[in-house]
């Protein structure tokens, strides 16, 4: 005992090395890493400015096709319809749905899969970061970015409207479709969690998110050549998730009632349930791919 009190005392340095060397515990239960998110900003930075503008371009554009279409025709319309129109325009620029999905899938390769691939988690997670951290890094940073992009572009579509009378009505419309557009980022994430190749990641995230666009596409396009009840294709609305943001269900947000014509995914837009229900949907749907992506990040064996 005296020879170990001896020794320690003798070797002050040995206990200092370890200290410094082992973890701090403070790291060991850290739930964010501020330098992960950073680097994830950065490294989705340009497609993220790229996508942003021409989607904020296209929603400039919407209040303006509208006013002017509107001046030539003589035609004056309530302000609900009018933010209606704008919508169905913004909505049915097939590209600023088609720029969101592209920027979700690849930014959301970038943070986990990508890395996986290329061999650099093995490093990340050599630091004292546990693999829960990374994956509440990676929630938080696709959670907040896409913030960000429907925040700016709810805020042109108001400032180019120029009519603020139905800022809550236009908030609870644009929430719909960042809710929509989260729910495609944790589905994504679910894949990037699971497969240790961009590939098969790259397979099965654009499959999914573009069989809910084109299921939405087809029926949108077919409703308008049939009468109603008479669209053979009528069931499409009822398999794509992309049905929750259809012209019914924000019609009914600003208390207008779409034309039996060309309505797009009009689901019985006069019951407010059906509303309630597509928020619910759309709240559950990134809950559970969330969860259960970083149940499988942090469980599966990760190639070194």
């Amino acid at each position: 005992m005296a020879a170990n009190k001896k020794q320690i005392k003798l070797n002050p340095n040995i206990t200092k090395a370890v200290k410094l060397s082992a973890p701090k515990q403070a790291d060991r239960l850290q739930i964010f890493n501020f330098t992960l998110y950073k680097s994830y900003f950065f490294a989705n930075l340009k497609v993220c400015l790229i996508m942003g503008l021409f989607i904020w371009a296209l929603t400039v554009l919407a209040p303006v096709i509208s006013k002017n279409a509107f001046s030539a025709l003589g035609v004056s319309l309530p302000i609900n319809a009018t933010y209606y129109i704008e919508f169905s325009i913004i909505n049915q620029m097939i590209i600023t749905t088609i720029l969101y999905i592209c920027f979700i899938v690849f930014a959301t390769n970038n943070i986990l899969c990508a890395q996986v691939d290329r061999g650099s988690m093995a490093y990340t997670l050599s630091a004292p970061i546990k693999r829960t951290t990374v994956t509440n890094t990676a929630i938080l940073y696709l959670a907040s970015i896409l913030f960000v992009m429907f925040t700016i572009q709810m805020f042109l579509h108001l400032i180019f409207n120029g009519n603020y009378s139905l800022f809550g009505q236009v908030l609870a419309v644009y929430l719909l479709n960042y809710l929509y557009f989260l729910s495609l980022a944790a589905i994504c994430f679910l894949f990037s969690c699971y497969f240790n190749l961009s590939k098969y990641y790259f397979a099965c995230a654009l499959g999914i998110c573009f069989y809910f666009f084109m299921t939405y596409f087809v029926h949108y396009v077919t409703n308008s050549l049939y009468a109603a009840g008479e669209n053979p294709f009528e069931f499409l609305k009822y398999i794509s998730l992309q049905s929750l943001i259809g012209n019914g269900i924000f019609g009914y947000i600003l208390g207008v009632q779409p034309g039996p014509g060309g309505s797009g995914v009009d689901f019985v837009s006069s019951d407010q349930w059906v509303v309630i229900c597509a928020y619910i949907v759309l709240i559950l749907v990134p809950i559970g791919g969330f969860i259960g992506g970083s149940f499988l990040f942090k469980n599966k064996d990760l190639p070194l």
